[in-house]
Order: C-alpha cells, then structure tokens, then sequence
C-alpha cells in the first residue's frame, strides 16, 4: 500500500511541475525512481524510457510503464492517474480563469514567457539521459550525431533514429562494442 501511496504522491508532485510534457520532467522522474525511491537502477530506468517513447502514444506513457515495473497493473494505474490528474484539474482550472484575461497584454507576455522554458526543460531532459545512457564510444557517437544531425538539417529525426538503430545492432552482434 505505501507503495501505491508513494507512486501517487511522487508522480502527482511531478505532473504539476511537467511544463511542456512528461519529456520535460524525465529528470525529475529519473531522480524519483532511482535516486530516491529506488524503485529501479539508471539501466533499468534508461530502458523503460526507450520503451515508452518507441510505443505509439502520449509521452505520459513512461509513468504508466514506471508504475507497472514497480507494482503491476495496480502501479500502471495509479502512476497514470496521478500524472495526468493533477496536471489536468490544474489546466482546467487555470484556463477557466485566464479565459477572462486573453485580451490583456499581460497574458501574452505570460504565454511567450512559458515557451522558452519548456524547450529549456526538454533539452535538459535530453542531457541529462544522454549523461545517464552513454557508456561508450558508440553511444557518445550516436548521441553528438544525432545532435549534430537534428540541428543542422531539417530532416525529420526518424531518420536518426533508425541510422542509431541499425548501427547499434550491428555494432552488438559483432562484438565491435
């Protein structure tokens, strides 16, 4: 049961700080399931997050994934309530409110204000897996040129992400790395 609490109160406490998405609190998470809950080692964790993002589907998936390691069926529902509930009654109620303010300039400058931070909490997000994940050469190759690749073009980063992919297996199953 405290188990089931201490999901609830975890994940509930980072859906209210998740501006921009679950993608932007993985550190966050990452800290709650390894460092102090210990739920799960960096691996483990770094695992369950490839799954969560290559299932289709909302990037809220790594709580439901999380909970499910944790406690089951009982933990994959409850980390999934207790993402997207409080996040959601918080928007709601927050859109009710500054529904009567969208006219005001205030409210612009409070709109353009939340986007940077956002994109600054994804590309922390992204550092900080990369820091967790990449034990190698091949893996710090992958990471700077997927980096290097996203920047720089405007190919879509599926594209990436397949290169990343099929040189990993190759470099395992031939015993390169």
């Amino acid at each position: 049961m405290t188990t089931l609490l201490d999901l609830f109160l975890t994940f509930a406490r980072i859906s209210l700080i998740a501006i921009g998405g679950a993608n932007a609190a993985i550190p966050e998470i990452r800290h709650a399931a390894v460092d102090v809950h210990q739920w799960m080692n960096t691996d483990t964790f770094t695992h369950l997050f490839a799954v969560a993002q290559s299932a289709p589907g909302p990037n809220v998936l790594i709580a439901s994934i999380i909970g499910w390691h944790v406690a089951g069926l009982a933990g994959l529902l409850v980390a999934t309530i207790a993402m997207v509930l409080p996040a959601s009654v918080l928007a709601f109620a927050v859109g009710r409110l500054i529904s009567h303010f969208t006219h005001r300039r205030e409210y612009k400058l409070v709109q353009d204000a939340v986007v940077p931070v956002a994109i600054g909490l994804i590309i922390a997000s992204g550092i900080e897996l990369s820091l967790y994940s990449a034990f190698d050469v091949l893996t710090w190759s992958m990471v700077i040129g997927t980096l290097v690749f996203v920047y720089f073009t405007e190919a879509n980063p599926m594209w990436a992400l397949l290169v990343c992919a099929i040189g990993g297996v190759i470099a395992y199953q031939t015993g390169v790395f």
